[in-house]
């Protein structure tokens, strides 16, 4: 498996667009299409495609907080903010999305981002096990109802 994060390109846009979760996991988080018509109204946005190879798995969107022009009281400033993370429905089960948050890791580590900062639906424990595998854990806050995670980059 040779797992990596590419900019999202005009060409990827329609086989996001068609990705989707399983049924147990609709819910967790937005489509992709709706991500992707939210991105260029959030500062410090990066959207990626998730490949395996040449094969689209996924969607990766990334907040790089020091560019991020609307943080609320107690959000981080040093971090990437995990917004939208998903592995189509197909490919799950096959460590893409492990291999996905550690290339995110070098990401963040290439500018100089030392930690990672998300939140999960309490509901969804695959995500909640992801996240702590790879050296996420809880803060204790709950942000619109989801449960935050931030561990280092």
């Amino acid at each position: 498996m040779t797992v990596r994060l590419d900019p999202v390109r005009r060409d990827d846009v329609e086989a996001l667009c068609r990705m989707d979760v399983r049924e147990d996991q609709v819910g967790f988080v937005a489509h992709n299409a709706m991500s992707l018509a939210e991105q260029p109204y959030e500062t410090g946005a990066h959207p990626f495609v998730i490949r395996d190879g040449d094969v689209a798995v996924g969607f990766l969107m990334v907040i790089d907080c020091r560019e991020h022009a609307y943080r609320e009281d107690g959000d981080p400033t040093d971090a990437a903010y995990l917004w939208r993370f998903m592995i189509d429905a197909d490919h799950q089960g096959r460590g893409h999305g492990c291999a996905a948050l550690t290339a995110l890791g070098e990401w963040c580590r290439a500018r100089d981002l030392r930690r990672i900062v998300t939140a999960a639906v309490e509901r969804n424990a695959q995500a909640h096990a992801l996240y702590e595998a790879i050296g996420l854990a809880r803060t204790g806050r709950v942000v619109d109802g989801e449960v935050e995670f931030a561990g280092p980059a």
